[in-house]
């Protein structure tokens, strides 16, 4: 992947300010993507373009971006460029496109620019979201004379050809086990709101990324289901994202050095045969103040052979057995 934009230039073209800084995605997208055969079939699966892919229309869409953002952040190459995709690369089409792979999961649909929002409300009384004002109606409700005068000053906007993705999950009824709920924007419950400055560190740094960002993400919302961390071993990792071992290592590995997750890793036993040993506890990092700005060394798991840690497991329990 490629770094197009640095922190600032990227804030600075999506207009981004700290409200905008949350959106509600299910907790279930993780294997509804990582089950998926077409996405799984390639060499190295692109579960983790389209998490972020999906991540990133579902902001545009809750911040009524489409009304505020030039039409070349927010089109297919923009949107490319945004994930440090070159805009002539083609590998992706399939999963983005109209009636493309997240199309036919019924997580997105491809729909004309007139429906795209333009303005969101808030229902200050109830202190909820309150939906949005199309471009299509914010059209219809011009003066016949106003629409005149921008024709003739040239001002009229071609959307005839222009699509956006609108996020099928955030806006519509959903079942989560058997339970009926309304859209994520409405109603957040089993979901995980990964912060935007984390997206905006991973597609701004060349050493994280889409792969990273899926993972960060896919720990954030096992951490929010479990109290604030999560014991999981990184074959559990890869079984439940579909990242294969090299690209989790990796991504894994840049999450650590630049700060956004801590990982407490349990031993690695040479030889262990069926001896069982703990999993790695992972916390994520929300404050992206607290990020590193550059690559800090972190502490590794300790190897150790199988005589090494019964031999530890021993001295422990003397320890333990000695009176107080």
């Amino acid at each position: 992947m490629a770094v197009y934009f640095t922190k600032e230039e990227l804030k600075y073209k999506l207009e981004f300010n700290e409200k905008e800084n949350y959106i509600a995605i299910p907790n279930n997208i993780f294997e509804i993507l990582s089950k998926d055969e077409e996405l799984m079939s390639k060499k190295a699966p692109h579960v983790a373009v389209a998490y972020t892919y999906i991540y990133y229309i579902t902001w545009l869409y809750r911040y009524a971006k489409y009304g505020v953002m030039s039409e070349e952040v927010t089109d297919v190459k923009g949107v490319k460029e945004v994930l440090g995709i070159s805009p002539k690369n083609k590998d992706f089409n399939y999963v983005i496109k109209k009636n493309g792979v997240l199309d036919r999961l019924g997580l997105t649909k491809t729909q004309s620019f007139k429906e795209a929002p333009i303005q969101w409300h808030w229902d200050e009384t109830n202190n909820v979201f309150d939906g949005f004002t199309t471009y299509e109606e914010q059209q219809n409700a011009r003066h016949p004379q106003d629409i005149k005068e921008l024709k003739t000053m040239g001002i009229e906007v071609n959307v005839k050809r222009r699509q956006i993705k609108y996020p099928i999950f955030a806006m519509e009824d959903r079942e989560v086990d058997g339970e009926e709920f309304y859209g994520t924007f409405y109603q957040p419950e089993y979901t995980h709101a990964v912060p935007f400055e984390v997206f905006i560190e991973c597609m701004t740094n060349k050493d994280l990324g889409c792969t990273a960002f899926y993972i960060y993400a896919y720990l954030y919302s096992r951490c929010g289901m479990n109290g604030g961390s999560i014991d999981v071993s990184i074959e559990k990792i890869s079984a439940v994202t579909g990242v294969r071992a090299t690209s989790r290592d990796k991504a894994l590995d840049g999450l650590k050095k630049y700060g956004l997750i801590k990982c407490y890793a349990s031993d690695y036993i040479i030889d262990k045969g069926n001896l069982e040993t703990p999993p790695n506890t992972y916390v994520v990092v929300e404050n992206a103040n607290l990020f590193n700005l550059k690559p800090v060394p972190y502490k590794k798991r300790t190897v150790k052979t199988l005589e090494q840690h019964e031999k530890q497991k021993e001295m422990i329990k003397e320890f333990e057995s000695l009176p107080l």
